[in-house]
């Protein structure tokens, strides 16, 4: 019997299973595994595999590595028999040398799928393609060579590390309206998060032998996309074909089994656990998607239509993302599910209401460039009840914009830490809020992201800075504009970028909390005022020193951009800059 010192190689460590594999050994304290993949053993050499399981002595051999591309393997027999026969056997045979434990991961193409009763171990072996022809053999090798094998036949496997079919169907569903799918070929899905809980849970016995492993239930390919679709809340419609109707549009396409049904009637015998339902697992797999960001979100944008909101939109949409937008008005957005209401208004249902979102991202804001207005003030119990009413229907990622005016006057750096003392009610509304979500954050289960942005540039015409009072001026011909010193520093940022931001910050789960969307740095007024005047053309001077430098404005506020900085380079890893 193993032990937690016990050395396990798992090999295929860049696949689904192989991934999980590891990550599970890991997690149940295993202190000696080792992970390969291709570039560190090439398991078609006998002589490297027999000299790399000598040198390690495993306890147990994980092979999870194979050839899995079913349609290439048509092209490439000879590539694949070495790889998926002849390198399992090369790895059997170490394995009995230093009298090691192997378990072998097998498919269900080893069956001709005839019929529809599932599949024993032990029924009829005949596989229709190459791969499974190949698979079948490496059994043979893996059965003749040494007593101590786990067989393990699994199918229509999927996993958070590489692609499958739920990826694909995710990834069409934004963009397709409608899909073929086969609705012939019946099987198992199977979450390989789930399966290696199981093959951990086998090595720990001694109860060798040939099982089949897929988690519980059946359906067709085209069931199990519209479950897809379903736990997406992607509106797509699946049309059913045949296999025969598939491969006269596929042509070089591999033949695959219509009955994939396999009994787990040896994993009953033997006392081992069986795999929850396809349907619980799928739910999971989805959900673990999202929070790694490797599927689109259903986000909900409230003041969609405002300042902020229609860049926000569009960036979310660059990100692949489905958007809800709801405002009073949603003329100005494009690309989005619209929603015409007010925030405030009440609803028996509702997440059906705002379309089912993972992810809110609060905008809407009244009176938000007079910040003096009533409303502020008056509006913030209105802000919370709406945002609680979320969190209590079960929303698990809240993003709130937040405001540099929450700290009120200070200089130099703003980070999460940083004493808020506001000077006015726009900022006094924001500061309570930012105090409430916390504190509701404390008593229930959600991430929250709060926002909080600096000196906007872009996008003048519709805001009250000191850019859109320039632009006003030259408007009415003027060509001169009073102005203070202008040596006050800020954090300015081009509102498509902030919106970039907006949606990146809320899009992932690693970093939460207070965030600051921001340059990281401080530029004088002067400068960028002087620099927009000469990007629009304008005829008109700035005429220093007319106001003074008003005691309330900071010499110098910036944000820190370190958190931001970490989600950046999250994204930067995913190809997603």
């Amino acid at each position: 019997m193993i032990n937690l010192d016990s050395k396990i190689i798992v090999t295929g460590v860049n696949g689904q299973l192989g991934f999980d594999v590891v990550n599970e050994l890991k997690s149940r304290g295993y202190r000696n595994v080792l992970g390969i993949d291709i570039q560190d053993l090439d398991i078609t050499d006998a002589k490297a595999v027999d000299a790399f399981i000598n040198k390690y002595k495993p306890a147990v051999v994980m092979h999870n590595a194979a050839w899995t591309a079913v349609d290439k393997a048509e092209e490439f027999k000879d590539k694949v028999f070495s790889v998926n026969s002849y390198g399992t056997k090369n790895i059997a045979e170490a394995c009995k040398k230093v009298d090691a434990a192997m378990v072998y991961i097998s498919t269900d193409y080893v069956f001709d799928g005839k019929g529809t009763e599932p599949f024993e171990v032990d029924s009829p072996k005949n596989g229709l393609s190459i791969y499974g022809q190949s698979k079948l053999l490496g059994e043979t090798f893996v059965q003749q060579t040494l007593g101590k094998h786990f067989i393990v036949r699994i199918s229509w496997a999927f996993g958070v590390n590489g692609n499958n079919f739920v990826k694909t169907m995710l990834k069409l569903g934004k963009t397709h309206p409608e899909l073929n799918v086969v609705a012939d070929q019946i099987g198992s899905p199977t979450y390989t998060f789930d399966l290696a809980r199981l093959l951990v849970d086998m090595i720990e016995t001694d109860k060798y032998g040939v099982y089949h492993a897929t988690n519980e239930g059946f359906c067709s390919w085209a069931d199990f996309a519209e479950a897809i679709f379903k736990e997406a809340h992607l509106n797509v419609k699946v049309n059913h074909v045949s296999s025969e109707e598939y491969k006269r549009i596929n042509p070089n396409q591999a033949e695959r089994p219509l009955n994939s049904r396999m009994s787990k009637s040896s994993l009953t015998k033997a006392g081992l656990i069986h795999l929850p339902p396809w349907q619980d697992a799928l739910k999971r797999y989805v959900a673990e998607l999202k929070k790694r960001g490797d599927a689109p979100l259903r986000v909900l944008v409230t003041g969609a239509n405002g300042y902020i909101g229609p860049h926000v939109v569009n960036a979310l949409n660059e990100l692949g993302h489905t958007v809800i937008a709801c405002d009073i008005d949603t003329s100005k957005v494009e690309n989005a599910i619209k929603i015409n209401s007010s925030i405030f208004d009440k609803h028996d249902n509702l997440l059906e209401f705002y379309q089912y979102p993972d992810t809110v991202i609060h905008l809407a804001w009244r009176n938000g460039f007079d910040h003096s207005a009533s409303t502020h003030l008056g509006d913030l119990d209105k802000h919370f009840d709406f945002l609680k009413s979320l969190v209590d229907a079960g929303v698990k990622n809240i993003a709130v914009m937040g405001s540099m005016h929450e700290v009120g006057y200070h200089v130099g750096k703003i980070d999460e830490n940083t004493p808020c003392k506001p000077l006015s009610p726009y900022g006094e509304a924001k500061n309570e809020l930012r105090q409430m979500m916390f504190k509701l954050k404390d008593d229930h289960d959600f991430n929250l992201y709060w926002i909080r942005a600096f000196y906007i540039t872009g996008s003048d015409k519709d805001n009250h800075s000191i850019f859109s009072k320039i632009l006003d001026a030259a408007k009415d011909g003027k060509t001169t504009f009073p102005f203070n010193s202008g040596k006050n520093r800020y954090d300015f940022i081009d509102i498509k970028l902030l919106a970039k931001y907006i949606a990146m910050i809320s899009t992932q789960q690693k970093v939460t909390g207070i965030i600051n969307a921001c340059s990281g740095e401080s530029k004088p007024l002067s400068e960028m005022v002087e620099n927009f005047i000469k990007a629009n053309n304008l005829n008109i001077k700035l005429q220093y020193g007319v106001f003074p430098d008003r005691p309330y404005d900071s010499p110098e506020i910036y944000g820190d951009d370190s958190k931001l900085k970490l989600i950046l380079k999250e994204y930067e890893k995913r190809g997603l800059n």
